[in-house]
């Protein structure tokens, strides 16, 4: 959500979207804001011996 980018009131963001964004570490709250954070990458798309 572009909302999220610069920091969003959490009254501005439905809660189950950011109920299910902050569950997968895609939100930071703080405070009554709500921040998108980058995505990390938990594992690599190809085997480690074709990268």
């Amino acid at each position: 959500m572009a909302r999220l980018d610069q920091g969003a009131g959490r009254a501005d963001v439905p809660a189950d979207v950011l109920a299910e964004f902050t569950a997968e570490h895609l939100v930071l709250r703080v405070g009554e804001l709500a921040w998108w954070l980058p995505y990390r990458v938990s594992r690599w798309l190809q085997e480690a011996m074709a990268v």
